[in-house]
């Protein structure tokens, strides 16, 4: 059986440096309006609702189980995926289903918390699956300035580091393939370390490698890089090297890129 309906998604404002709005889908319409999709219905203050066009929702009978408790309740619930485009719009409609088993609202677990309480900067900024299935999540310093705690050269903690777990491997989610698997330290979380806040990081589609954007103190922002086949372990430097500049001690360097730093 295909439902054909409309989907609703509300942007609003958001308060944050990084990103000027917040997404999310706010209703499904019974059919299919006549209404060209991202056609703005209507603005209150900083929230826009937008109509973002057509979807279908799919049942089959093979797999009636699937939803058959879900839509035999008073209110049944509708899942709705968007998918980032990098254009405009800036949204497209992925998936509008009524089965739990596709997208599962209580489903969230949380893998690790990390203590960052010295200071409200330096957070880090990423979590992104890469192609060999695992996540990874890039893990800022501590804050303040010139990593006063050497947070980013002390592998008994996971700040100043890039994490590398396994999602589908419960209940301490680590890869027998990170670099520091097993006993005692390293903690077996690090898949790198060296780094002071790393913002961004993208695995490039064609070859796997991964490129990490790391902000710098003062003179130097880095680009960091890891082959696709590397074995982790990496060192970034940091506190000990901003990209080229030495501040304290020399480790084995990977970075390919120094830049000058720009104010702001």
């Amino acid at each position: 059986m295909r439902i054909p309906v409309g989907v609703v998604v509300e942007r609003v404002k958001a308060d944050s440096p990084w990103i000027d709005y917040l997404w999310r889908p706010t209703g499904v319409l019974p059919g299919q309006p006549d209404t060209a999709p991202w056609t703005k219905l209507a603005q209150d203050g900083d929230r826009t609702t937008f109509y973002a066009g057509p979807a279908t929702i799919e049942l089959y009978r093979t797999e009636t189980t699937n939803y058959r408790d879900n839509l035999a309740t008073a209110a049944p619930s509708l899942w709705v995926v968007l998918y980032p485009t990098n254009a405009e719009p800036p949204y497209e409609i992925y998936l509008v289903t009524a089965d739990p088993n596709v997208a599962d609202s209580n489903s969230e677990a949380i893998l690790k918390t990390i203590s960052h309480q010295n200071a409200p900067n330096h957070n880090g900024g990423q979590l992104q699956f890469s192609p060999d299935g695992f996540l990874y999540a890039a893990i800022g310093d501590g804050g303040s300035g010139f990593d006063p705690f050497n947070n980013g050269q002390d592998t008994g903690n996971l700040l100043g580091k890039m994490l590398r777990v396994d999602v589908n491997n419960p209940p301490d989610y680590i890869p027998a393939s990170n670099p520091f698997a097993g006993a005692g330290l390293p903690l077996d979380e690090i898949w790198a370390i060296g780094l002071r806040n790393p913002w961004r990081f993208s695995f490039d589609r064609a070859t796997g490698d991964l490129y990490i954007a790391d902000v710098g103190e003062h003179s130097r922002e880095e680009i960091d890089y890891q082959p696709a086949g590397s074995f982790g372990g990496e060192n970034y430097g940091w506190r000990c090297m901003e990209g080229t500049n030495e501040c304290i001690l020399r480790p084995a360097l990977v970075q390919v890129e120094a830049l000058p730093a720009r104010a702001g």
